[in-house]
């Protein structure tokens, strides 16, 4: 049932290095109202759970999936609204926050075994758009880093549509438990885990 989702020992995350902003300075930024950009310009914004979503899913015996989210995180976006494909993000989600309705599966996800969130209370991501696809579905190429462990990661995002002045955005990645070290209940959890990311930022 574990998902993943972004960067906790990590150096500050290339996108947020290139607006001039340490991991340090990420939390003042969210009392900060988003400023519309110029025509051409980058657009700079911070995502929390209250803009978009972060899910994750599972297959369970290979025939039923259940889903859960990560209820806290935060991520810089940045993007010029008229070459979404350009995009560059790097965000962080408390790995202690995940849910699924279901009795006792907050507290496993916590455990040791899954993420471990005594010891690694945060996952890390930075990505950036690679040009390719066209401005409503493009790739972010970056690395994930969950339970201390970094690795490659691919989000497939595409750009939903646009409605009362906000864009509405998808970004789909899968990723392997066994990967991030969590091997527990491998005969009832599937080892492939889908993170599904939504967000509507104003254009």
């Amino acid at each position: 049932m574990p998902g993943g989702a972004f960067p906790p020992c990590f150096p500050a995350p290339a996108a947020a290095r290139a607006a001039g902003l340490s991991r340090r300075a990420l939390p003042l930024l969210l009392l900060m109202p988003a400023a519309r950009p110029a025509r051409g310009e980058l657009w700079r914004h911070v995502i929390t759970e209250r803009e978009g979503r972060i899910a994750f899913s599972a297959r369970h015996l290979g025939l039923l999936r259940s889903e859960g989210e990560f209820r806290r995180f935060r991520a810089l976006l940045e993007l010029d609204p008229e070459r979404p494909e350009a995009t560059r993000i790097a965000g962080t989600v408390e790995t202690g926050s995940a849910t699924v309705a279901y009795p006792g599966a907050d507290e496993m996800l916590r455990s040791e075994a899954f993420f471990d969130s005594a010891r690694h209370p945060e996952a890390h991501f930075e990505g950036v758009a690679l040009g390719a696809g066209r401005a409503w579905r493009f790739p972010i190429e970056g690395t994930l880093t969950l339970r201390g462990i970094r690795r490659p990661w691919l989000l497939e995002a595409r750009l939903l549509g646009r409605e009362g002045g906000q864009a509405l955005f998808e970004a789909v990645g899968r990723l392997s438990r066994r990967a991030y070290g969590m091997v527990a209940e491998r005969l009832l959890i599937g080892d492939e885990i889908v993170i599904t990311i939504s967000v509507r930022v104003p254009v």
